[in-house]
C-alpha cells in the first residue's frame, strides 16, 4: 500500500522557463548531486533504506558512507555476528562510532579476530565500546594481542569496562600508550585488573589522556598513589588529565596532602563509594574551600560528617556541579551549604538524593535555587511549605527540576501547575500527585505559549487519574512540544 504513494523520480514535471518562454521537462535527477545529497541527509534511516530501493541512482546516493557515519548499531539490538557481517558493507566504511558492548562473548576466536581486523580498517572510527566481553581464548595469540592493542591506541574514545581477561591486553596496551604516538583521549577501564601493568607506563599514559574511568580498580592502589604524586607536582608538563572516575578505588597509604593536591588539579572527579579516610576527606575539602580547579564532584555513600560546616559549604559552592547521594552528613552542613548558595556560589547543577532536608528553612531553600540550571532533590523529605516556596521561586534560570520521592499532594494546585511553565523539564515521579493538581496542570499547558520543548515525568500514578493523563498526552502545538512519561498504576485505594 505504501509503495503506491511513492512518486517515481522519473515522473515528468512541466517547468516554465521564463527567460525563453518555453516549457521544459525535468525530474529529480535534474538537480545537482550535491543538492540531492542534502535532501537525502534529512531522511531517517528507515526512509533512507526505502529510498535506496527506488532505483540505481538513488541506491548509490542513499548508500554514501557519509550518510551512515553516525549510524547506531545499538538501536537495532544486533548480535555480534550481524555486526560482523555489516562491517563489510561499503555504507559503513566511514562509521565514526561502534558499540560492541556484550556482543563479542558469543563469537568464536576466529570471528573475534575477523571483527578487529575489520575495525582496524575503519579509518574514520573514533569511538569504540567493547565493555562486558570475554575474549579468554584470544590472549594466547600474540598477533591478535598486537592487532587488538593497535586498534585501541589508534582511536580517540574507548570503553572497555569488565573486559576479561585483562592479561596480557592491558600490559601491552599501556606499553604502546607510553612509548608510541596515540590519539586516545578517553579510556574506560572500570573493573579492570591493573596489577600486571607497569606503574610507570600506567601513570604516564593516564596523565596524557583527558578522561579515565578507574571505577572498581581497587587492585591499582599503588598505581593511583604514584599517579596522585605526579598530579600533585605543580606545573608538570604533559599533563592533560581533566576527568578521573575513582569510585570504589583504594586510597590506602596515600598521604592526605597528596590526595588533596592531586584531586584539586583536575576538573571532574567521581568519588562514589570511595575509601578515603577521614583525614584525607577533610584535607580535600579544606583545599577545595581555598582554591581549586575542580568543577564537578560526586560522592555516593561516603562519610562527610566530620567536615566543618563552613568549610563544607565554601568547598561545595566553589564548584559548578555537585552530586551528593546517600552520604553521611550533618544537618548543619546542609544549612550552611544552602545559606552560602543564597549569597555567593558558582553552583549551576546540584543533585541531592536520599538526604533529609526537612530541617531547612523554606526561605533559605527558595533563595538558594535561583541561579541553578539543574536541581535534583530526590527523596529529601521536603514538606509542603518547603515545596511551595521552592516552586514559587522557580525562574527562567531553572531548566531542570527533579523532586522524585517527595510528597507534593498538599501543594496548592495553582502553585503546582504554574511551576511547569517556568522550566523546561520537570520530574515528579512517585510524588503522590492529586487529580486536582493534574487538572490544573492540563489547563496551564493548554494555554502555554512559546518555543521551548517541555519534558514532563510523573512515574507511577493512580488509575483514577487516567482521563486527565490522556488529555495531557493529547496536547499538541506547533510552537512547543510536551514530552509526557506517565506510568499508570492500576491498584485499589488500599495499596495506592
Amino acid at each position: 500500500m505504501a509503495d503506491r504513494n511513492i512518486i517515481s523520480p522519473h515522473k515528468m514535471v512541466e517547468v516554465k522557463n521564463r527567460s525563453q518562454g518555453l516549457y521544459e521537462h525535468c525530474n529529480i535527477f535534474s538537480l545537482p548531486e550535491e543538492i540531492l545529497m542534502k535532501i537525502v541527509k534529512l531522511l531517517k534511516i528507515k526512509s533512507l533504506i526505502l529510498v535506496s530501493k527506488v532505483c540505481k541512482k538513488l541506491y548509490s546516493i542513499a548508500n554514501d558512507p557519509v550518510l551512515w557515519k553516525n549510524f547506531s548499531f545499538t538501536k537495532l539490538s544486533l548480535s555480534g555476528r550481524c555486526v560482523l557481517g555489516m562491517l563489510d558493507q561499503h555504507r559503513f566504511s566511514k562509521v565514526e562510532k561502534l558499540n560492541l558492548n556484550g556482543k563479542l562473548s558469543e563469537l568464536s576466536v576466529e570471528e573475534i579476530k575477523s571483527i578487529f581486523s575489520k575495525i582496524s580498517k575503519l579509518k574514520n572510527l573514533k569511538i569504540l565500546f567493547i565493555s562486558r566481553n570475554t575474549i579468554a581464548h584470544s590472549w594466547k595469540d600474540s598477533k591478535f594481542v598486537e592487532l587488538f592493542t593497535n586498534c585501541i591506541s589508534s582511536l580517540e574514545v574507548v570503553e572497555m569496562a569488565s573486559v576479561k581477561p585483562s592479561y596480557p591486553f592491558l600490559q601491552v596496551l599501556f606499553e604502546k600508550l607510553f612509548f608510541g604516538q596515540t590519539k586516545l583521549r578517553k579510556l574506560n577501564l572500570a573493573y579492570s585488573d591493573l596489577r600486571e601493568v607497569r606503574t610507570a607506563y600506567f601513570v604516564e599514559a593516564v596523565r596524557r589522556m583527558v578522561a579515565v574511568d578507574l571505577y572498581g580498580c581497587d587492585q591499582g592502589g599503588y598505581k593511583i598513589k604514584e599517579l596522585f604524586q605526579k598530579l600533585a607536582q605543580q606545573n608538570l608538563k604533559g599533563t592533560k588529565l581533566r576527568k578521573l572516575i575513582l569510585s570504589m578505588c583504594n586510597f590506602e597509604n596515600i598521604p592526605t596532602d597528596v590526595v588533596a593536591e592531586a584531586i584539586n588539579t583536575l576538573e571532574e572527579v567521581d568519588l562514589d563509594w570511595s575509601e578515603l579516610s577521614t583525614k584525607q576527606t577533610e584535607a580535600l575539602f579544606v583545599k577545595m574551600s581555598e582554591a581549586t580547579n575542580l568543577k564537578t564532584l560526586s560522592f555516593t555513600n561516603d562519610n562527610l560528617s566530620s567536615i566543618n560546616p563552613t568549610i563544607f559549604s565554601l568547598a561545595m559552592n566553589n564548584l559548578e556541579d555537585v552530586s551528593l547521594s546517600m552520604v553521611e552528613n550533618s544537618a548543619n552542613q546542609m544549612v550552611s551549604l544552602f545559606t552560602q548558595m543564597a549569597h555567593k556560589s558558582n553552583l549551576r547543577r546540584l543533585r541531592i538524593e536520599s538526604i533529609d532536608l526537612s530541617h531547612l528553612a523554606p526561605q533559605t531553600l527558595s533563595c538558594a535555587i535561583s541561579k541553578l540550571e539543574h536541581l535534583i532533590l530526590s527523596k529529601t523529605r521536603l514538606n509542603q511549605t518547603q515545596l511551595s516556596h521552592l516552586l514559587r521561586a522557580l525562574s527562567s534560570n531553572n531548566k531542570v527540576l527533579v523532586l522524585s520521592g517527595n510528597n507534593v499532594s498538599q501543594v496548592p494546585a495553582e502553585i503546582f501547575s504554574k511551576s511547569f511553565s517556568k522550566i523546561q523539564n520537570l520530574s515528579l515521579a512517585n510524588c503522590s500527585t492529586t487529580k486536582e493538581q493534574l487538572e490544573a496542570l492540563y489547563d496551564e499547558l493548554a494555554n502555554l505559549k512559546g518555543n521551548t520543548m517541555k519534558g514532563l515525568h510523573f512515574g507511577l500514578v493512580s488509575n483514577e487519574h487516567g482521563d486527565v493523563i490522556k488529555n495531557i498526552k493529547k496536547l499538541k502545538s506547533s510552537k512547543f512540544k510536551i514530552v509526557v512519561n506517565f506510568k499508570v498504576q492500576y491498584c485499589n485505594s488500599y495499596t495506592c
